[in-house]
């Protein structure tokens, strides 16, 4: 097909400077999609979410450049490509914003029930704009491609933006709105994809002819990607809260000056091995995960809960916080019992929770001693609660 070839030298050299930008951006998203790891653990929908956002835009992406390609080229052919091109690169366009939003819901929630509630409204900004690019296409007003195929935008250029920074407003309302209410630990910075992303597609939005949006939206995947393997170093996949190696982190610092915890408490989930005996593991797990929630919601700002193995969890509490560590404790005490009422679980949960303060006069033994102080907090509690509950919870739990 001899009339189809592209010829370089029929395309300008802003044009061949946008193809080659959008190129760029492929190789860079090629290799994070062949390159990455599965960030998300076990979690098939958030991976999937996220390689389907890094197909998007390697789809974007290969239509910015192949439109770019085309444009003042001459043929009917040459313009039902271009006209179906640009057709799917809006189209593809739409549906990264719209997974995205899906995606932020899935990693602030664990689920979609949120949006499989709601989606018919969810997706019907999308089926509208859908409709109107598909009429479009015969009766021009956002964009046309002329005879000559040149690209030209139309008074209703902006439906498209507006329906795209939606969706992404969307994403933002729901990050916010979660992390005020659920104060939730995670290394998750909306802004490290949001402000790359936002100042490629305006900068593109205001000035024609200028493509930055795909290669601005390759470096806010990969600045998303490095701050999820940060999450899966540092955070406990199973509870939310943070690991092991996280809270050894912090214990180093104690006592430097970098962090400012006073106190802690040590906390251990009564009767969890007759729970994982006698109801699975499958169902343990579950239980896990109710304590990691129940203490991201329950504790101040600025207090820190890690996992630390089984059934072990830990609380750091700052000096500089109204609450006491006591305080803290009860609240928590009160949630549980809450808990307990309102959700019909198979399982009680019940806390044994021993606090201590941490004392920088102990000198080199300051941390060694105050875990021993935990320590012993803890197993006092746990005494009492298996005199009163008997030997056979005792041999099940300890």
């Amino acid at each position: 097909m001899p009339g189809f070839m592209l010829n370089l030298s029929q395309i300008s050299n802003n044009a061949i400077t946008n193809v080659e930008i959008n190129l760029v951006a492929i190789a860079f998203l090629l290799v994070l999609l062949f390159g990455r790891r599965r960030v998300f653990g076990d979690h098939p929908i958030a991976n999937n979410l996220f390689t389907l956002l890094i197909c998007l835009a390697i789809m974007c992406a290969g239509c910015e450049a192949l439109s770019y390609m085309l444009s003042g080229r001459e043929g009917q052919l040459i313009h039902v490509i271009y006209v179906a091109v640009d057709y799917f690169l809006f189209l593809s366009n739409l549906v990264f914003c719209y997974v995205w939003g899906m995606f932020v819901v899935f990693k602030m929630f664990g689920n979609l029930d949120r949006i499989k509630k709601n989606i018919i409204l969810y997706s019907l900004p999308a089926l509208v704009l859908t409709l109107l690019l598909t009429v479009n296409i015969f009766v021009p007003f956002i964009y046309s491609i002329d005879a000559n195929n040149i690209y030209s935008r139309l008074p209703f250029g902006f439906i498209p933006y507006i329906i795209d920074y939606g969706y992404m407003i969307y994403s933002i309302v729901i990050y916010i709105k979660f992390r005020n209410t659920v104060k939730r630990y995670f290394f998750f910075p909306m802004e490290a994809f949001m402000l790359p992303a936002f100042i490629g597609s305006l900068i593109q939005g205001l000035f024609f002819g200028i493509s930055v949006t795909w290669i601005a939206n390759t470096v806010a995947l990969n600045a998303l990607y490095l701050n999820l393997l940060s999450e899966r170093t540092f955070i406990d996949v199973l509870t939310g809260v943070y690991n092991r190696g996280y809270f050894n982190r912090c214990l180093k610092r104690l006592g430097t000056g970098a962090d400012d915890f006073a106190s802690g408490m040590m906390i251990d989930l009564n009767d969890f091995k007759a729970i994982n005996d006698n109801l699975g593991h499958d169902i343990g797990d579950m239980a896990l995960k109710d304590v990691g929630e129940l203490l991201i919601v329950n504790l101040p700002d600025g207090a820190l809960a890690a996992r630390t193995g089984g059934d072990e969890f830990f609380v750091l509490v700052p000096g500089s916080l109204t609450p006491t560590v006591d305080d803290i404790r009860e609240r928590i005490e009160q949630a549980v019992r809450a808990f307990n009422a309102e959700n019909n679980r198979p399982y009680t949960i019940n806390f044994s929770i021993g606090t201590a303060l941490y004392d920088p006069a102990d000198g080199e033994d300051a941390e060694e001693k105050f875990l021993k102080r935990l320590d012993d907090a803890m197993f006092a509690v746990k005494s009492d609660y298996h005199a009163i509950h008997g030997a056979y919870r005792d041999t099940q739990s300890m």
